[in-house]
């Protein structure tokens, strides 16, 4: 059975909550025996889309399963979306 690829993109290892999310990772992989990838964005937003767009058109045999991501303008996307009224869930 293959094993589950799964990509795990966090804002920065910077400070103490995201190298424990990054733990927290990685202490879940071992446990569900699945290959758990973490990357740092390094706190840009440009740096992370184009992280996440070279795992998704990677060859399929090296393309992610699952993409988690902590995205790094995250208050700018859901002020920029409640300014125009669109719904986030």
């Amino acid at each position: 059975m293959k094993k589950l690829k799964v990509l795990v993109s966090l804002v920065n290892n910077e400070n103490e909550y995201q190298r424990e999310q990054a733990r927290a990772v990685t202490q879940m992989a071992e446990r569900l025996s699945i290959e758990g990838t973490i990357i740092f964005a390094d706190g840009d937003a440009i740096n992370q889309s184009q992280q996440l767009l070279d795992a998704i058109q990677s060859p399929p045999e090296a393309r992610p399963d699952a993409i988690i991501c902590h995205p790094v303008a995250q208050h700018r996307t859901i002020s920029s979306r409640a300014y125009s009224s669109v719904t986030w869930n």
